[in-house]
């Protein structure tokens, strides 16, 4: 049985996995196996960048969303090829490129990251994909390249 309660505690308490999860609890709200909270996308952010900080790529891969949306919608917006620094697609490359490092890291066999990587890769000038990579490094640089 879910138990929202318990799952704030081991989040609280620095398990990723719970961080993830309570982050999807915000970030749906009751709808999210029929408990949750109010959605509330500021404290699911603040979840799922707390777990991707501790190399788990679901979290970041749930960052990466949190920025592009739904990557296989025909309707996505687009931005011009100068756009970059407020373009949240960049940002989402950022942290799907994060995501997609992790999961080859550690094994963790999430094959939609590697679809969703390319599939928001496609929608992408070179520019924006070369901005996105390089902010992944920095937060590969800051929060860890291996396993510990």
């Amino acid at each position: 049985m879910f138990d929202i309660d318990d799952l704030k505690r081991k989040a609280e308490d620095g398990d990723a996995e719970a961080q993830n999860e309570l982050g999807k609890c915000y970030q749906h709200g009751k709808n999210y196996q029929g408990k949750g909270s109010t959605i509330d996308t500021t404290e699911a952010f603040r979840w799922f960048l707390r777990s991707a900080k501790q190399q788990n790529p679901a979290a970041t891969l749930n960052l990466a969303q949190c920025f592009s949306g739904n990557v296989y919608d025909d309707e996505l917006p687009t931005y011009s090829d100068d756009e970059v620094d407020y373009n949240p697609m960049v940002e989402a490359r950022k942290w799907a490129e994060i995501a997609d490092f992790y999961n080859e890291l550690h094994q963790s066999g999430y094959s939609r990251i590697r679809d969703y990587f390319f599939k928001l890769s496609s929608r992408m000038s070179d520019k924006q994909q070369a901005e996105g990579s390089r902010r992944a490094g920095e937060f590969l640089d800051k929060w860890g390249r291996g396993k510990d």
